[in-house]
């Protein structure tokens, strides 16, 4: 017979004991089987029983949108010049095409959250099974920019052109504008807003008394020009403001309070330049399909097959065109972006010039292609960019 010290009021058998969950996952060794365990011994073992917890990580993070920096396989890009071969330092411009993605499509929504993976921890030294969860959740800005995880969100899709990589062009620049207004706002008006923006509901009431006490200080000046200016009017037509009357009787105007408020900011644009002068035949077809690529994302399309999932027929195709595909223009080094030269978000193309006699004077080969041809490309980036990521931009 065995005895337990912490089972104080029974003795076990030998094998009572090794069936028991206790003894089992203090040696890991047999099968549990509580047919032969006695009562006791049984809410003891269960006692010991390890517990499962679930440890959750919210993961609201910035999401960089890496579309358009990677290089297609052979035959899936469109280059000039045609060589030498790209190398781990070469620097150069990716232009990949994307269908345009109307902004209400994107079914996300900023604060879903879903499950991004599940990882089992073990026992942890509180005889607890770990399993971390990893959560995602949507903010303002990967919703925005189409990052969302959420159920029904969607991203940007490749477009059936192929890259385009052309050597870095002469002027590469990029502007931030923002657009602030001078407001002017009356005496009471500013009144107004602090007593609006006052903590707590007595220091609002305090601010209202107080600027209707300002109010009725001010009443007999104005009072004074609204009586002069109309009495002006009915004799004379002649008509005066009342700044005008106050500066003219008493030397004074109105105080203008003129504060600069923050209005928006522009979305950024850009243009790049190429000249291209093919030296093979190879060349000039790549050349012809640049042209040809960036003329094409730029234009709308014919062929509507229908319209929000329920108008179709020719009179849908008569009646609407489609939207023109998107860019996305990346300065890179090598196999990465470059991370000393700006980058852009997905771009729109606003507009193609193509010079086919640059050097002023009309040239061909002997075999057809014009001796040279420049490539004049505008854009216009289609979201804004924030604070928060301007170090990728």
């Amino acid at each position: 017979m065995y005895n337990i010290s912490n089972w104080q009021e029974a003795s076990f058998s030998e094998d009572q004991i090794k069936n028991s969950l206790q003894y089992q996952i203090l040696n890991n060794e047999g099968i549990f089987d509580p047919k032969n365990s006695s009562t006791t011994a049984m809410g003891d073992a269960y006692a010991t029983k390890p517990t499962n917890i679930t440890v959750k990580t919210i993961d609201d993070s910035y999401k960089l949108d890496t579309k358009g920096y990677s290089v297609d396989g052979e035959g899936g890009v469109l280059r000039y010049p045609g060589s030498p071969g790209i190398r781990s330092d070469s620097d150069y411009v990716l232009c990949t095409f994307y269908k345009y993605l109307p902004p209400a499509q994107d079914k996300s929504a900023v604060g879903h959250k879903t499950t991004a993976a599940t990882t089992e921890g073990g026992l942890n030294d509180k005889n607890q099974n770990v399993t971390f969860k990893k959560i995602n959740k949507n903010t303002m800005l990967n919703v925005y920019n189409h990052m969302g995880m959420g159920d029904g969100s969607k991203s940007y899709e490749r477009t059936d052109e192929k890259q385009l990589m052309l050597y870095m062009p002469e002027d590469i620049s990029t502007g931030y504008k923002a657009n602030w207004n001078g407001k002017q706002l009356s005496a009471a008006g500013k009144r107004a807003l602090q007593a609006a923006s006052a903590d707590g509901i007595g220091k609002k009431l305090m601010a209202v008394g107080d600027m209707y006490g300002q109010m009725w200080d001010r009443f007999g000046a104005h009072w004074s020009a609204n009586t002069v200016r109309d009495l002006i009017s009915s004799t004379t037509g002649d008509t005066l403001t009342d700044d005008e009357i106050l500066s003219s009787m008493g030397g004074v105007v109105a105080n203008p309070n003129t504060e600069l408020l923050f209005g928006n900011i522009d979305m950024r644009t850009f243009s790049l330049k190429w000249k291209l002068v093919p030296r093979n035949q190879s060349e000039a077809d790549s050349i012809k399909g640049i042209v040809l690529a960036f003329k094409k994302a730029m234009l709308p399309g014919t062929g509507v097959k229908e319209v929000f999932g329920i108008s179709r027929g020719d009179g849908v195709e008569a009646g609407y065109i489609s939207v023109p595909d998107l860019v996305k223009i990346a300065f890179m080094h090598g196999p990465e972006p470059a991370d000393y030269l700006p980058q852009f978000k997905m771009c729109a193309i606003t507009q193609v010039d193509v010079n086919y006699t640059p050097d002023g004077a009309y040239a061909i080969y002997q075999d057809g292609p014009v001796a040279a041809t420049e490539l004049t490309v505008n854009f216009q980036e289609t979201k804004l960019v924030y604070r928060e990521e301007v170090q990728h931009y």
